[in-house]
């Protein structure tokens, strides 16, 4: 009988902290780090809905910007 796989569990980058490294991105970045951030922003994406950023942020607006500069780089543009 094989082992049953175990979910894993992953704690994910703030939206603030990957908005930060998106900026950080420059034409030397090696593409290995820009893939390994898309990954990121695609997880957190995935694990934490816009609704529920928006409600702990003191501006919608803002937070709304930060999340969509987030998923835009998660879906590659």
């Amino acid at each position: 009988m094989a082992a049953k796989p175990r979910a894993r569990f992953l704690i994910h980058p703030s939206i603030d902290s990957l908005v930060q490294r998106i900026a950080e991105i420059g034409a030397k970045t090696p593409a290995d780090e820009v893939a390994a951030l898309r990954e990121s922003c695609r997880g957190k994406i995935r694990s934490y809905p816009i609704e529920s950023y928006l409600r702990s942020s003191t501006d919608p607006v803002a937070a709304r910007t930060r999340y969509d500069i987030v998923a835009r780089f998660a879906a590659g543009n």
